[in-house]
């Protein structure tokens, strides 16, 4: 959970977005992308979203251990 945190901030940064702005390019709210980045589990589809926005493969937000 802590290897998908740090991926989802590594890719704000580098596009040089907050949590806000990333939670309104994917289409969910606030309080959706902070719960996933805490530890929540997510959906295969949110993950992809994530992934488009900050241009990385969704496989980098899979921890390969839990699936």
């Amino acid at each position: 959970r802590d290897l998908l945190k740090k991926r989802i901030l590594y890719g704000m940064i580098d596009k040089e977005i907050n949590q806000r702005q990333l939670s309104q390019c994917v289409g969910l709210a606030p309080m959706t992308i902070s719960k996933i980045m805490n530890g929540n589990n997510t959906t295969y589809d949110t993950a992809k979203k994530i992934a488009n926005v900050l241009d990385i493969d969704v496989f980098e937000l899979i921890d390969k251990e839990e699936s």
